[in-house]
């Protein structure tokens, strides 16, 4: 596909970027795989709403089935109770299911199951590391250069990548606002993980602005920025 040149240049820092320590390990098919979806004949689309409108409606569709629907309830432990799962929930309750469906990251449902040696031992064990990832979503009063992503490797931020979401979903989806958002994976024990968010925010503010200067962007064109963190993306 590339000689040595590129991959060091181009695509070694990227995948580093992403896997840390562990791109050595990354399986040849997860490469090619990638390359073919970032291919320019790869075809993106949006959800009109973003993926909550997906959230809404399958909670609306339980609901209108006679189903409940309960948010804000951590799930504790899990246990195998004769003929149905039991479910305990931070907050003391106690429910019973004749069927469970996780979808939660396989390190905290064992973590879930770890009192119950029947359910532990169904489960496959965790032997590969996960990554987690930090991002920075920035409202600002202008694009930036209208590409949908952009990677920013050895650009001087700790950040490794642009998205400009309104380039693919338009300004009017954020009322007339543009959207981008940057992002840096991370170990979930790393100390950017655990940084807060008011000075992840603040720092970041300041490299996109270096960063984007020849616009120019200025500060009085970021009119709002939030930090979300996820401690499992996907295995490193």
């Amino acid at each position: 596909l590339y000689g040595h040149q590129i991959w060091e240049s181009v695509w070694e820092p990227l995948f580093r970027s992403k896997f840390g320590p562990a791109v050595g390990d990354v399986p040849a098919l997860y490469l090619w795989q990638r390359l073919g979806r970032e291919s320019n004949v790869s075809v993106r689309g949006y959800p009109r709403g973003g993926y909550k409108s997906l959230i809404d409606c399958l909670q609306r569709a339980i609901e209108e089935a006679g189903g409940t629907v309960r948010t804000s309830a951590p799930v504790v432990s899990l246990h195998q109770r004769s003929d149905e799962m039991q479910v305990d929930l931070a907050g003391g309750e106690t429910l019973s299911a004749d069927w469970v469906i996780s979808t939660a990251p396989l390190p905290l449902l064992r973590k879930m199951t770890s009192h119950d040696p029947f359910l532990s031992a169904a489960l496959p064990s965790v032997g590969l590391p996960y990554q987690g990832v930090v991002n920075a979503v920035f409202f600002l009063r202008r694009r930036l250069d209208d590409r949908y992503w952009t990677p920013v490797i050895r650009s001087g931020t700790e950040f490794d990548g642009v998205v400009e979401m309104s380039s693919l979903s338009g300004p009017e989806t954020y009322g007339g606002r543009h959207l981008a958002y940057t992002m840096k994976y991370t170990d979930r024990d790393s100390a950017l993980f655990l940084e807060g968010a008011e000075q992840i925010a603040e720092r970041w503010t300041g490299q996109l602005l270096h960063l984007y200067r020849d616009l120019p962007l200025q500060p009085e064109d970021v009119l709002e920025v939030a930090v979300f963190k996820a401690p499992f993306v996907e295995p490193a």
